[in-house]
């Protein structure tokens, strides 16, 4: 409501990009947030990582377990392990923008601004291809 007692109706366009705002922040959050959880469990586990010297092999050559693939991912999670923590943060940061187009199609399709509903659902789809072919 505004000062005077009335009841303010917000543009369509602004009260979506209320929306893909907050979905964008909150992946940015969550993100942030698991990869600093994911950097305290690994250096908790591996405390010569912060104590002694280390060598750059150690964490990424052929013997560095690092999870590679969705099944190393998952493996990691359910172990407990740091750098799957890390990798998941990661690959929701990468996800946040296709979810803040979900967000604009489907919010701009509540809204009835059929436009710009069939032009964010284009980017999704180029998204979407994009991710499958490369």
């Amino acid at each position: 409501m505004s000062a005077s007692g009335e009841r303010r109706v917000e543009d369509p366009d602004a009260q979506v990009a209320n929306v893909v705002g907050r979905v964008l922040g909150a992946g940015v959050v969550i993100a942030v947030v698991l990869v600093v959880a994911g950097l305290v469990v690994t250096l908790v586990s591996h405390p010569h990582f912060v104590v002694g010297p280390i060598s750059y092999h150690v964490l990424v050559g052929r013997r560095a377990h690092f999870p590679v693939g969705l099944g190393g991912l998952v493996r990691a999670l359910r172990h407990g392990r740091g750098e799957g923590i890390v990798l998941l943060g990661a690959v929701i940061l990468l996800a946040t923008p296709l979810a803040g187009v979900v967000a604009s199609v489907i919010g701009f399709a509540t809204a009835g601004v059929g436009r710009m509903a069939a032009v964010a659902t284009v980017v999704l789809a180029i998204l979407v291809v994009a991710a499958v072919v490369l």
